[in-house]
């Protein structure tokens, strides 16, 4: 995942501001995110709000990265607006958020 990641990040840094560089900043999200390194993936999620934020996925991939990073409150709140935008989430994700909120 790595490997993607760099060829992503290669691809990004070779862009301008447009929305190939957003395909590249969200491969490396969750390249680095498959490889568990959430703070890096949360950099390239943030970095690419402007082009996916609004996408139920974009909430859910935060969301993630937060709650594994036990940073309980951004992740319910990320979490609860995926879920409100659509989005399905994993039975294990949905525990989880239960037991923050306990």
């Amino acid at each position: 995942s790595i490997f993607y990641a760099n060829l992503a990040l290669k691809d990004f840094l070779s862009q301008k501001q447009n929305s190939r560089a957003a395909d590249a900043r969200l491969l490396a999200a969750r390249s680095y995110l498959a490889d568990r390194n959430y703070k890096k993936a949360v950099r390239y999620l943030k970095a690419n709000k402007k082009y996916t934020g609004h996408k139920a996925f974009h909430k859910y991939y935060l969301g993630l990265c937060y709650m594994k990073l036990g940073k309980h409150v951004k992740a319910e709140k990320y979490l609860n607006q995926a879920q409100i935008m659509g989005y399905q989430l994993p039975v294990y994700v949905k525990e989880q958020i239960e037991l923050m909120g306990a």
